[in-house]
């Protein structure tokens, strides 16, 4: 059996995140190169993680959290 995986538009990444960041599950997002899912990821995160009160850290670019209790932490995984 086929699962057909759902298809959404930009504006609706974030919602998504914020639902599997609430479950506990992991998102990937597949799609043509250029149409911005990495920035609105990153926005996401960077949003997030001020509304906690924690710091943003973009952990891909190897940076290393001063505290990980205080840190929310961002990883662009490209496959």
């Amino acid at each position: 059996m086929t699962k057909t995986l759902p298809t959404i538009t930009p504006s609706q990444i974030p919602r998504v995140l914020e639902r599997n960041r609430q479950t506990g599950r992991h998102t990937f997002l597949h799609g043509a190169s250029g149409i911005g899912k990495t920035a609105i990821v990153e926005q996401y995160a960077r949003a997030k993680a001020a509304e906690l009160g924690l710091e943003f850290l973009d952990v891909s670019k190897g940076a290393a959290p001063k505290d990980p209790e205080k840190t929310y932490g961002y990883i662009d995984f490209r496959v």
